[in-house]
């Protein structure tokens, strides 16, 4: 046992550190090509840090278990907004302006609730080939649309400030992409440490994909906004957050369904699981819309959601 703590320390090290080295990176790129911080946060950020769902759930899906791949989606998404976004919202008030975060905001919400209409109107409470590529044609859309933002913000630059291809880069791409493989190898540590607790009480497989496979591959998302927060790039830890929320669904998401290759049924408990996803990301969508600011107030109701979701989960579906 003292083994499993010592390697949960070190993973929660590796998070830290990678976390300040992602952000860092980040932030030098966006500084040196004249890129919107809050782009970088839903682009590069939040792919780096979306890296060990992709990773887990295609290895679950080539595997045969979409149990853990379903719950780890939905799990992580939960986390993402409970955690990432409840924590640094309660360090320190979050500015999300929707005429920034507009897109980001409706894809959030829209990704748990094409999940629930798609099962509801399949007839047979399943994901097929079909539902995954439209999930993928989506995930298209929206890295179109961001990409026209990136070219309006581009063009209303001065010529001498416009983002230049010639400026080097090396240096932040390099701290950037340690970061993210510091951050999937301190998620992974944790994550094995944490399963080995897991075997020895014996919980099932789909609250072990909701809440400890989950955490394990979101505690890069949390960890890189929370630093992002400290850091004041304020931006890039709301960007970071929405992307991997969206990225879950449209693109990690899609790659079980296809990864899978046969229909992935759903039970009662999943509904619920991906119900509970788009409560939060509507409720979060109606607040930053009507407010456009996210408090302490906020921020720790939204951490207290996640416990709450999982004890009422727990209660009704065991």
């Amino acid at each position: 046992m003292l083994l499993v703590i010592v390697g949960m320390i070190i993973g929660f090290v590796l998070l830290y550190k990678g976390g300040d080295f992602l952000v860092t990176g980040a932030a030098g790129i966006a500084r040196k090509k004249n890129i919107p911080a809050f782009i970088i946060g839903i682009t590069l950020v939040a792919f780096g840090t979306s890296a060990p769902e992709l990773f887990f759930n295609l290895i679950s899906a080539l595997h045969g278990n979409a149990e853990f791949a379903l719950s780890n989606v939905s799990g992580s998404n939960l986390i993402n907004l409970c955690v990432g976004i409840g924590i640094s919202a309660m360090i320190t008030a979050l500015p999300i302006k929707r005429e920034v975060f507009a897109k980001d905001l409706l894809f959030l919400f829209m990704g748990p609730l094409l999940i629930l209409i798609f099962v509801t109107v399949s007839g047979r409470n399943a994901l097929t080939l079909i539902h995954g590529l439209f999930l993928f044609v989506g995930f298209a859309g929206y890295l179109f649309w961001t990409n026209r933002e990136m070219i309006r913000h581009n063009r209303k630059l001065p010529k001498s400030d416009q983002a230049c291809m010639d400026v080097s880069c090396k240096r932040e791409w390099g701290i950037f992409f340690l970061g993210g493989v510091m951050l999937y190898v301190g998620g992974e540590i944790i994550f094995r440490n944490a399963l080995t607790i897991v075997e020895i009480l014996q919980i099932s497989e789909s609250i072990v994909g909701l809440t400890v496979i989950a955490v394990g591959t979101s505690i890069p998302d949390c960890a890189a906004s929370i630093i992002a927060v400290f850091k004041k790039q304020k931006d890039i830890a709301i960007g970071n957050i929405l992307g991997s929320n969206i990225f879950n669904i449209f693109l990690v998401l899609a790659a079980t369904i296809v990864a899978f290759n046969e229909p992935i049924f759903f039970n009662q408990s999943n509904l619920f699981d991906y119900l509970s996803v788009f409560i939060l990301s509507f409720l979060f969508f109606i607040v930053v819309i009507t407010r456009q600011s996210y408090g302490p107030v906020l921020g720790f109701l939204t951490l207290a959601y996640y416990p709450l979701s999982l004890l009422v989960r727990i209660l009704c579906f065991g």
